[in-house]
Formats: structure tokens, C-alpha cells, sequence
């Protein structure tokens, strides 16, 4: 298992992709916000497609993150 900050840090990242409306307009424009949630929301649909529970779904999520990156 990794450490409680590791934890903290994956934690913040799917807090962030998640996030379903920008903040602000300016955050909307910015190409990488955009990549990042439409990773996310095909990412999320293949997952439901397949049946998988919420926490699969995120985590597949925070891998297919981590792979763009």
C-alpha cells in the first residue's frame, strides 16, 4: 500500500478530473482541463459499459490520468 500522502495526492487528482462544470471560464479554455475531463468521461463510460463498480471506475480513471501524463 502506499503511503497516506501518495493516497492524498491520487485522491486530489480524481477530486480534480472528476469535477463535472469548470470553475471559471478561463479554466474551460484551457486545452489540458478539456483533455483531461473527456478522458475521464470516456474512460467512465467504457467502465459502466463493462459493469464495474464506482471505485473501479475511478481508478481506472486515475490510470488512463497517469498514462496521459
Amino acid at each position: 500500500m502506499g503511503s497516506l500522502a501518495d493516497r492524498e495526492k491520487r485522491r486530489s487528482v480524481v477530486g480534480s478530473m472528476v469535477s463535472e462544470m469548470p470553475k471559471t471560464e478561463v479554466e474551460y479554455k484551457n486545452p489540458t482541463y478539456k483533455v483531461r475531463v473527456d478522458t475521464f468521461r470516456k474512460v467512465k463510460m467504457k467502465a459502466l459499459e463493462e459493469g464495474k463498480h464506482d471505485y473501479e471506475i475511478v481508478q481506472a480513471a486515475l490510470d488512463a490520468y497517469l498514462e496521459d501524463r
